[in-house]
Protein backbone atom coordinates (compact mmCIF):
# COMPACT_ATOMS: atom_id res chain seq x y z
CA UNK A 1 0.00 0.00 0.00
CA UNK A 2 2.59 2.59 0.86
CA UNK A 3 5.05 1.64 -2.45
CA UNK A 4 1.17 2.12 -4.43
CA UNK A 5 0.41 5.44 -2.38
CA UNK A 6 4.43 6.50 -3.67
CA UNK A 7 3.87 5.71 -7.07
CA UNK A 8 0.25 7.39 -7.23
CA UNK A 9 2.25 10.76 -5.59
CA UNK A 10 5.17 10.47 -8.34
CA UNK A 11 2.54 10.51 -10.87
CA UNK A 12 0.48 13.05 -9.68
CA UNK A 13 3.90 15.28 -9.36
CA UNK A 14 4.77 14.22 -12.99
CA UNK A 15 0.96 15.03 -14.51
CA UNK A 16 2.10 18.70 -12.17
CA UNK A 17 5.52 19.56 -14.06
CA UNK A 18 4.48 18.20 -17.80
CA UNK A 19 6.97 19.91 -20.27
CA UNK A 20 5.22 22.59 -22.38
CA UNK A 21 6.24 20.08 -25.32
CA UNK A 22 3.69 17.79 -23.93
CA UNK A 23 0.94 20.80 -24.72
CA UNK A 24 2.20 21.48 -28.08
CA UNK A 25 1.54 17.77 -28.86
CA UNK A 26 -0.76 15.56 -27.11
CA UNK A 27 -0.48 12.56 -27.39
CA UNK A 28 -4.25 10.70 -27.38
CA UNK A 29 -3.33 7.47 -28.62
CA UNK A 30 0.78 5.71 -28.29
CA UNK A 31 2.30 2.18 -29.09
CA UNK A 32 5.97 1.27 -28.88
CA UNK A 33 8.39 -1.70 -28.76
CA UNK A 34 11.74 -2.45 -27.53
CA UNK A 35 14.58 -2.35 -30.22
CA UNK A 36 16.54 -5.88 -29.62
CA UNK A 37 19.92 -6.42 -31.30
CA UNK A 38 21.31 -9.54 -32.33
CA UNK A 39 23.16 -10.11 -29.30
CA UNK A 40 20.30 -9.39 -26.84
CA UNK A 41 20.83 -5.71 -25.96
CA UNK A 42 18.22 -3.26 -25.70
CA UNK A 43 19.02 -0.19 -28.42
CA UNK A 44 15.82 1.87 -27.56
CA UNK A 45 12.60 1.90 -28.53
CA UNK A 46 10.68 2.14 -31.66
CA UNK A 47 7.58 4.33 -31.04
CA UNK A 48 4.60 5.62 -32.50
CA UNK A 49 1.86 8.03 -31.85
CA UNK A 50 -1.06 10.23 -32.80
CA UNK A 51 -2.74 13.33 -31.06
CA UNK A 52 -6.04 11.76 -30.79
CA UNK A 53 -7.38 8.42 -29.19
CA UNK A 54 -7.26 5.06 -31.32
CA UNK A 55 -9.30 2.59 -29.78
CA UNK A 56 -8.88 0.14 -32.72
CA UNK A 57 -5.40 -0.47 -31.99
CA UNK A 58 -4.44 -4.17 -31.60
CA UNK A 59 -2.36 -7.08 -31.98
CA UNK A 60 -2.07 -6.48 -35.83
CA UNK A 61 -0.50 -3.22 -34.77
CA UNK A 62 1.71 -4.05 -32.52
CA UNK A 63 2.88 -6.72 -35.03
CA UNK A 64 3.56 -4.19 -37.47
CA UNK A 65 5.64 -2.25 -35.36
CA UNK A 66 7.66 -5.05 -34.15
CA UNK A 67 8.26 -5.66 -38.26
CA UNK A 68 9.39 -2.41 -38.45
CA UNK A 69 11.56 -2.40 -35.41
CA UNK A 70 13.47 -5.89 -36.97
CA UNK A 71 13.88 -3.57 -40.17
CA UNK A 72 15.63 -0.94 -37.97
CA UNK A 73 17.85 -3.47 -36.34
CA UNK A 74 19.36 -4.38 -39.50
CA UNK A 75 20.23 -1.23 -40.57
CA UNK A 76 21.59 -0.40 -37.30
CA UNK A 77 23.80 -3.01 -37.42
CA UNK A 78 24.53 -2.87 -41.16
CA UNK A 79 25.89 0.94 -40.80
CA UNK A 80 27.51 -0.95 -36.89
CA UNK A 81 29.84 -3.28 -39.29
CA UNK A 82 30.00 -0.94 -42.10
CA UNK A 83 32.27 1.75 -39.43
CA UNK A 84 34.18 -1.00 -37.84
CA UNK A 85 35.26 -2.28 -41.18
CA UNK A 86 35.93 1.37 -42.26
CA UNK A 87 37.76 1.97 -39.23
CA UNK A 88 39.68 -1.60 -39.75
CA UNK A 89 40.55 -0.92 -43.20
CA UNK A 90 41.78 3.05 -42.40
CA UNK A 91 43.93 1.36 -39.75
CA UNK A 92 45.55 -1.25 -41.70
CA UNK A 93 46.33 0.94 -44.48
CA UNK A 94 47.75 4.03 -41.85
CA UNK A 95 49.98 0.93 -40.48
CA UNK A 96 51.15 -0.06 -43.95
CA UNK A 97 52.10 3.28 -44.87
CA UNK A 98 54.04 3.98 -41.29
CA UNK A 99 55.78 1.10 -41.55
CA UNK A 100 57.21 1.95 -45.28
CA UNK A 101 55.29 0.12 -47.44
CA UNK A 102 55.08 -0.43 -50.26
CA UNK A 103 57.96 -2.54 -51.29
CA UNK A 104 59.20 -1.89 -54.38
CA UNK A 105 60.39 -4.40 -57.29
CA UNK A 106 60.85 -4.34 -60.90
CA UNK A 107 60.05 -6.73 -64.35
CA UNK A 108 62.48 -5.72 -67.22
CA UNK A 109 60.87 -5.22 -70.20
CA UNK A 110 63.49 -6.84 -73.09
CA UNK A 111 64.32 -6.82 -76.27
CA UNK A 112 62.14 -9.25 -78.49
CA UNK A 113 65.51 -9.73 -80.54
CA UNK A 114 68.30 -10.12 -78.24
CA UNK A 115 66.43 -10.78 -75.27
CA UNK A 116 68.61 -7.62 -73.13
CA UNK A 117 66.44 -5.26 -70.95
CA UNK A 118 65.56 -1.79 -72.77
CA UNK A 119 63.67 -1.04 -69.61
CA UNK A 120 62.02 -1.78 -65.91
CA UNK A 121 58.58 -1.36 -64.32
CA UNK A 122 58.52 -0.59 -61.13
CA UNK A 123 55.87 -2.65 -59.58
CA UNK A 124 54.39 -2.15 -56.06
CA UNK A 125 54.21 -5.17 -53.18
CA UNK A 126 52.76 -4.88 -49.61
CA UNK A 127 54.51 -7.48 -47.79
CA UNK A 128 53.01 -7.07 -44.47
CA UNK A 129 50.54 -9.35 -42.63
CA UNK A 130 47.31 -9.75 -44.17
CA UNK A 131 49.24 -9.83 -47.61
CA UNK A 132 47.16 -7.79 -50.17
CA UNK A 133 47.56 -7.72 -53.97
CA UNK A 134 47.98 -4.05 -55.10
CA UNK A 135 45.18 -3.78 -56.47
CA UNK A 136 42.89 -4.94 -53.05
CA UNK A 137 45.01 -2.32 -51.78
CA UNK A 138 44.06 0.73 -54.06
CA UNK A 139 40.62 -0.61 -53.56
CA UNK A 140 41.06 -0.48 -49.81
CA UNK A 141 42.29 3.31 -49.93
CA UNK A 142 40.03 4.25 -52.69
CA UNK A 143 37.18 3.13 -49.97
CA UNK A 144 38.48 5.46 -46.77
CA UNK A 145 39.37 8.24 -48.72
CA UNK A 146 42.99 7.27 -48.84
CA UNK A 147 43.94 6.88 -52.50
CA UNK A 148 46.31 9.53 -53.53
CA UNK A 149 47.96 9.41 -49.87
CA UNK A 150 48.52 5.57 -50.50
CA UNK A 151 49.29 6.57 -54.41
CA UNK A 152 51.71 8.84 -53.82
CA UNK A 153 53.45 6.58 -51.49
CA UNK A 154 53.64 4.14 -53.95
CA UNK A 155 55.49 6.18 -56.42
CA UNK A 156 58.01 7.97 -53.83
CA UNK A 157 58.97 4.32 -53.33
CA UNK A 158 59.42 3.34 -56.74
CA UNK A 159 61.29 6.80 -57.34
CA UNK A 160 63.89 5.69 -54.84
CA UNK A 161 65.01 2.78 -57.13
CA UNK A 162 65.33 5.18 -60.40
CA UNK A 163 69.29 5.61 -59.89
CA UNK A 164 69.84 1.99 -58.34
CA UNK A 165 68.51 0.57 -62.32
CA UNK A 166 71.13 0.41 -64.96
CA UNK A 167 71.61 3.58 -66.76
CA UNK A 168 70.00 3.22 -70.72
CA UNK A 169 67.07 1.77 -70.04
CA UNK A 170 63.98 3.40 -69.28
CA UNK A 171 62.02 3.36 -66.10
CA UNK A 172 58.32 2.67 -66.36
CA UNK A 173 56.35 4.45 -63.38
CA UNK A 174 52.25 3.35 -62.64
CA UNK A 175 50.15 6.30 -62.14
CA UNK A 176 46.53 7.06 -62.07
CA UNK A 177 44.97 9.33 -64.34
CA UNK A 178 42.73 10.67 -60.78
CA UNK A 179 46.64 11.36 -59.36
CA UNK A 180 47.43 13.05 -62.42
CA UNK A 181 44.40 15.48 -62.63
CA UNK A 182 44.98 16.50 -59.38
CA UNK A 183 48.37 17.73 -60.01
CA UNK A 184 51.54 17.02 -58.14
CA UNK A 185 53.13 14.13 -60.35
CA UNK A 186 55.98 17.03 -61.22
CA UNK A 187 56.97 17.39 -57.73
CA UNK A 188 57.07 13.92 -57.20
CA UNK A 189 59.50 12.96 -60.13
CA UNK A 190 61.88 15.43 -59.08
CA UNK A 191 65.26 15.18 -59.09
CA UNK A 192 64.99 12.09 -61.36
CA UNK A 193 66.28 11.73 -64.75
CA UNK A 194 63.25 12.63 -66.48
CA UNK A 195 64.47 11.37 -70.09
CA UNK A 196 64.32 8.11 -68.24
CA UNK A 197 60.86 8.27 -67.29
CA UNK A 198 57.87 6.33 -68.58
CA UNK A 199 54.53 7.72 -66.94
CA UNK A 200 52.06 4.26 -67.17
CA UNK A 201 48.34 5.10 -67.17
CA UNK A 202 47.04 2.55 -65.31
CA UNK A 203 43.43 3.15 -64.91
CA UNK A 204 40.26 0.92 -66.70
CA UNK A 205 37.69 3.07 -65.98
CA UNK A 206 36.63 6.08 -68.70
CA UNK A 207 37.94 9.41 -68.13
CA UNK A 208 36.05 12.35 -69.57
CA UNK A 209 38.07 14.89 -68.69
CA UNK A 210 41.25 14.12 -71.03
CA UNK A 211 42.15 17.84 -71.66
CA UNK A 212 42.60 18.17 -67.77
CA UNK A 213 45.12 15.16 -67.86
CA UNK A 214 47.13 16.31 -71.13
CA UNK A 215 47.97 19.43 -69.87
CA UNK A 216 49.18 18.56 -66.31
CA UNK A 217 51.55 15.62 -68.31
CA UNK A 218 52.63 18.80 -70.92
CA UNK A 219 55.53 19.97 -69.02
CA UNK A 220 56.84 16.59 -67.94
CA UNK A 221 56.65 15.75 -71.12
CA UNK A 222 58.47 18.50 -72.48
CA UNK A 223 61.18 17.73 -70.35
CA UNK A 224 61.49 14.32 -71.48
CA UNK A 225 59.58 12.04 -69.95
CA UNK A 226 57.17 9.63 -72.23
CA UNK A 227 53.83 8.71 -71.77
CA UNK A 228 52.56 5.20 -71.80
CA UNK A 229 49.03 3.33 -71.84
CA UNK A 230 48.87 0.40 -70.25
CA UNK A 231 45.83 -2.56 -70.78
CA UNK A 232 45.45 -1.93 -74.88
CA UNK A 233 42.97 -4.38 -75.76
CA UNK A 234 41.33 -4.91 -71.84
CA UNK A 235 38.57 -2.44 -72.32
CA UNK A 236 37.07 0.25 -74.20
CA UNK A 237 38.94 2.93 -71.54
CA UNK A 238 42.83 2.22 -73.21
CA UNK A 239 41.59 2.96 -76.67
CA UNK A 240 40.31 5.78 -75.62
CA UNK A 241 43.36 6.70 -73.78
CA UNK A 242 45.31 6.05 -76.98
CA UNK A 243 43.12 8.35 -79.16
CA UNK A 244 43.12 11.32 -76.40
CA UNK A 245 46.10 11.34 -74.94
CA UNK A 246 48.37 10.39 -78.03
CA UNK A 247 50.92 8.52 -75.99
CA UNK A 248 54.32 7.49 -77.06
CA UNK A 249 53.77 3.79 -75.81
CA UNK A 250 51.34 1.34 -75.20
CA UNK A 251 51.29 -2.01 -73.56
CA UNK A 252 49.18 -4.58 -74.95
CA UNK A 253 47.22 -6.70 -72.62
CA UNK A 254 48.33 -10.08 -71.66
CA UNK A 255 44.72 -10.98 -72.48
CA UNK A 256 45.70 -10.69 -76.05
CA UNK A 257 49.28 -12.10 -75.71
CA UNK A 258 47.63 -15.06 -73.70
CA UNK A 259 48.34 -17.59 -76.51
CA UNK A 260 48.35 -15.64 -79.45
CA UNK A 261 50.35 -18.05 -81.48
CA UNK A 262 47.28 -20.48 -81.69
CA UNK A 263 44.08 -17.89 -80.94
CA UNK A 264 43.00 -16.92 -84.24
CA UNK A 265 41.31 -13.62 -82.92
CA UNK A 266 43.81 -13.14 -80.77
CA UNK A 267 46.18 -13.11 -84.13
CA UNK A 268 44.11 -10.89 -86.10
CA UNK A 269 43.96 -8.12 -83.16
CA UNK A 270 47.30 -7.83 -81.74
CA UNK A 271 48.87 -7.68 -85.60
CA UNK A 272 45.98 -4.98 -86.16
CA UNK A 273 47.60 -3.00 -83.20
CA UNK A 274 50.80 -3.45 -84.19
CA UNK A 275 49.68 -1.82 -87.59
CA UNK A 276 47.65 0.52 -86.30
CA UNK A 277 51.37 1.47 -83.75
CA UNK A 278 53.24 1.74 -86.81
CA UNK A 279 51.01 4.10 -88.91
CA UNK A 280 50.77 6.67 -85.39
CA UNK A 281 54.51 6.40 -84.15
CA UNK A 282 54.13 4.95 -81.04
CA UNK A 283 55.98 1.82 -79.65
CA UNK A 284 54.33 -1.19 -78.69
CA UNK A 285 55.15 -3.58 -75.71
CA UNK A 286 53.76 -6.82 -75.13
CA UNK A 287 52.63 -7.63 -71.41
CA UNK A 288 52.58 -11.23 -70.52
CA UNK A 289 54.70 -13.29 -72.44
CA UNK A 290 55.20 -16.70 -71.21
CA UNK A 291 56.02 -19.46 -74.15
CA UNK A 292 58.73 -19.10 -76.95
CA UNK A 293 55.16 -19.67 -79.55
CA UNK A 294 53.75 -16.68 -78.44
CA UNK A 295 57.65 -14.66 -78.72
CA UNK A 296 57.57 -16.14 -81.95
CA UNK A 297 54.48 -15.11 -83.25
CA UNK A 298 54.88 -11.53 -81.47
CA UNK A 299 58.44 -11.32 -83.40
CA UNK A 300 56.67 -11.74 -86.75
CA UNK A 301 54.65 -9.03 -86.63
CA UNK A 302 57.29 -6.84 -86.25
CA UNK A 303 57.00 -5.98 -82.37
CA UNK A 304 60.39 -5.41 -80.73
CA UNK A 305 59.67 -5.24 -76.74
CA UNK A 306 57.84 -7.36 -74.72
CA UNK A 307 57.90 -8.96 -70.92
CA UNK A 308 56.52 -11.65 -69.25
CA UNK A 309 57.99 -14.73 -67.20
CA UNK A 310 59.14 -16.00 -70.19
CA UNK A 311 61.97 -13.33 -69.50
CA UNK A 312 61.87 -12.62 -65.70
CA UNK A 313 59.83 -12.54 -62.82
CA UNK A 314 59.33 -9.48 -60.83
CA UNK A 315 62.35 -9.11 -58.64
CA UNK A 316 64.48 -6.83 -56.51
CA UNK A 317 65.83 -3.63 -57.96
CA UNK A 318 69.21 -4.82 -56.57
CA UNK A 319 69.44 -7.86 -58.19
CA UNK A 320 68.84 -6.47 -61.94
CA UNK A 321 71.64 -3.90 -60.95
CA UNK A 322 74.16 -6.69 -60.01
CA UNK A 323 72.97 -8.76 -63.33
CA UNK A 324 73.95 -5.94 -65.33
CA UNK A 325 77.13 -4.91 -63.47
CA UNK A 326 78.36 -8.30 -63.90
CA UNK A 327 77.46 -9.00 -67.57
Amino acid sequence: AAAKAAVDVALHDLAAKRLDVTHQLPIGAHMSVPIHLSDGSIYGTFCCFKSTPDHELDERDLAVMRLSANVTVANIERHSRDSIQHHEIYERLQQRLAAGEPASICQPIMDLETHTPVGFELLSRFPMLPKQRPDQVLADAAAVGLTETVECQCIARACEHVHGLPGGCFVSLNVSPILIRQGGLSELLAGLPHERLVVEITEHAVVHDYETIARELEPLRARGVRLAVDDAGAGYASFRHILDLEPDIVKLDMSLVRNVDADKPRRALTGALTEFARNCGFALIAEGIETEAELRTLRSFGQCMGQGFLFARPEPTERWSSKMTSV
